[in-house]
């Protein structure tokens, strides 16, 4: 979606807005990444759902409000939550089976259940779909991470990155590309690690905070102070 769809849909009289500008504004609001904008969006999505039930982008962009609000400890009923959002991401992949974004959002929340190879299924389906997306990419690193296959985690995480390197959920890429490399113990060097070389400040600081708090050892602790260091130049 480009910026001036955005800009239109911003720009529509409320009373006049259809589901599609519904929807786009919606995932205007959804990449700010916040409490106040994934909730906004989260309203936007399911009035383009009731204003069109066969429109699949807002039921995939509802789910991802709902994988949102469990990552970042927003829900109040995380039970309903997870089971709205894998119902929203079902309806997706059911309305456009051709959809990758759903597929992934689908496989994020079969994660999320700790359905672990569902959650893989869906996010190797999602790169089927789409051989460039990033969200696909991320989502089957994810999967692997937490289902305990670090190491097999570390070249799809790699390439979510090279293909989204200023991807509005960077700091989302590196702090679990970051587990991986801990859990694997394969702490990286600045030559093999993409998001130090393109100079991502805020990516390397919450990878860093998200190392640092997995280590069990003050070596293991000395070690990733010394990789955030050299990773960054500093």
């Amino acid at each position: 979606m480009t910026a001036a769809e955005w800009a239109r849909a911003q720009q529509a009289p409320v009373n006049r807005l259809d589901a599609w500008d519904q929807y786009r504004r919606g995932t205007w609001h959804l990449y700010r990444f916040d409490r106040d904008n994934i909730f906004t969006a989260r309203d936007y999505c399911l009035a383009a759902m009731a204003r069109d039930p066969n429109f699949a982008e807002p039921c995939a962009a509802f789910a991802y409000t709902c994988h949102l609000t469990l990552i970042f400890d927003y829900a109040a009923d995380r039970e309903r939550t997870l089971r709205e959002g894998l119902d929203a991401a079902r309806n997706a992949v059911q309305l456009d089976d051709r959809d990758s974004f759903a597929h992934a959002i689908l496989g994020r929340l079969h994660m999320m259940a700790r359905d672990y190879d569902l959650a893989i299924a869906e996010t190797q389906t999602a790169i089927e779909r789409n051989p460039y997306s990033p969200q696909a990419y991320f989502g089957l690193g994810f999967a692997l991470v937490v289902a305990g296959r670090s190491k097999e985690a570390l070249l799809p995480l790699l390439k979510a990155v090279e293909l989204s390197p200023r991807d509005p959920n960077l700091a989302s890429y590196g702090t679990v590309l970051a587990t991986a490399h801990l859990i694997s113990s394969s702490i990286p060097h600045r030559a093999r690690f993409p998001l130090a070389r393109k100079g991502q400040g805020t990516v390397l600081l919450a990878a860093f905070l998200s190392t640092r708090r997995s280590c069990r050892s003050a070596d293991e602790r000395e070690a990733a102070n010394h990789w955030v260091s050299s990773a960054s130049g500093m």
